[in-house]
């Protein structure tokens, strides 16, 4: 199968593909359309294709000059466990000039940010101009809802990568 790594402009093509994505996987806060949107049109959505099927996407969003954010990490069900996640964030680390900063609420996942140079940091010692956009992202209602759902069943574990 031949896939393509990069970036993604078009919010039209994969705005719904993504949406179901997020709507029908358990481990991703809610995002509307809209948002959805709006991210991939400001240029925050990287992704493994093949044609026009996504395979994996990860939003990367600006929080400040130094710092960006990794999130809504996705691979469809039947592609997962062969690394095209892994594929999409040895891109994204060469690619991005800032310092990541990634919140994982799962092993599986938390273990794939390790193998790649993240390192485990606690919520208290990030940069206070980078906790505030942080914050500040994850105010609208329904997002907020499915991220205390996710703080319930097991506590976030912060991950950053220094460049």
């Amino acid at each position: 199968m031949d896939i393509e790594i990069g970036q993604i402009k078009d919010g039209f093509v994969f705005t719904e593909e993504i949406f179901q994505a997020i709507s029908n996987e358990k481990n991703l806060s809610h995002r509307s359309k809209k948002e959805i949107a709006k991210e991939i049109n400001r240029g925050n959505l990287y992704a493994v294709k093949s044609g026009k099927k996504l395979i994996s996407f990860a939003f990367v969003s600006p929080l400040n000059h130094a710092y960006d954010e990794i999130n809504a990490v996705y691979t469809v069900p039947e592609m997962r466990g062969q690394g095209y996640y892994s594929q999409l964030l040895n891109y994204l680390l060469k690619k991005n000039k800032k310092n990541l900063i990634a919140v994982a609420f799962r092993d599986y996942s938390i273990k794939i940010f390790l193998k790649h140079d993240f390192k485990e940091i606690a919520f208290f010692r990030l940069p206070f101009m980078v906790k505030i956009p942080f914050i500040i992202k994850r105010l609208k209602i329904k997002r907020l809802r499915s991220i205390i759902k996710f703080c319930r069943q097991s506590k976030p574990r912060y991950l950053l990568f220094k460049k």
